[in-house]
């Protein structure tokens, strides 16, 4: 059965990663990541892929380092960025690890040893999927301008 369903978004960056099946980790990577020789497992329809962080550099990676290593990867060029969001000032600066293969559905596998330090699960796989856009009636659309709010409807 079929239904609808309405979906509110704190900013522009939230919706276009739903939309977009994106995996954001909860990690704020300003200050990068002791991931020397742990992995991150991700599948995007083809099979797990494994990204070594290596060699080792005996301090932490940088977010920009991160990204690089993953799209460094053979059949993972494009799927990582770096995401910074606004928040008030007195929370500081922020990066982070943002993941999505545009059409296709992109698994993080819970065994990446890197996973608790990227901010994502080790206990359960994390699967996104593309919304299609034969189920979006209505959005995203702009509420606020002194909150970026935004909503949409679908119908699945």
């Amino acid at each position: 059965m079929a239904l609808y369903e309405f979906r509110t978004f704190q900013s522009g960056q939230e919706a276009e990663n739903y939309f977009n099946g994106a995996h954001v980790g909860t990690k704020n990577l300003f200050n990068g990541a002791n991931v020397d020789g742990k992995t991150l497992i991700v599948d995007i329809g083809a099979g797990d892929v494994t990204v070594t962080f290596a060699p080792a550099k005996n301090a932490p990676w940088t977010i920009d380092e991160i990204v690089a290593k993953i799209n460094g990867t053979a059949t993972l060029t494009g799927l990582a960025s770096k995401q910074v969001d606004k928040l008030p000032a007195s929370s500081g600066p922020t990066s982070f690890l943002r993941i999505f293969k545009d059409v296709v559905t992109c698994t993080i596998k819970s065994t990446g040893t890197a996973n608790p330090d990227l901010g994502f699960s080790d206990s359960a796989d994390t699967v996104r999927t593309p919304v299609q856009t034969t189920e979006i009636i209505s959005g995203p659309r702009f509420l606020s301008s002194e909150r970026d709010t935004w909503v949409t409807v679908l119908y699945r």
